[in-house]
């Protein structure tokens, strides 16, 4: 198992997984803006579209620190 995280393609995957949730994060957070505004009843597309940002900003973090030298 740690081989297998260890290896390239992983931290490949995790990394374009990561750019994933970024960018569903932002269209979440877009589109609620557009179809709803800013409304006590859209709270939690914007708590959604914000975590997805968050997952997504913490294991690209979390990819760059594993870099090898």
């Amino acid at each position: 198992m740690k081989r297998m995280i260890e290896s390239p393609g992983y931290g490949r995957f995790k990394f374009i997984n990561s750019g994933l949730f970024i960018v569903l994060g932002v269209l979440i957070l877009f589109q609620m803006a557009r179809g709803i505004g800013l409304r006590f009843e859209a709270l939690s597309g914007y708590v959604l579209g914000l975590a997805l940002i968050a997952l997504g900003a913490y294991r690209m973090r979390s990819f760059y620190v594993k870099l090898p030298k």
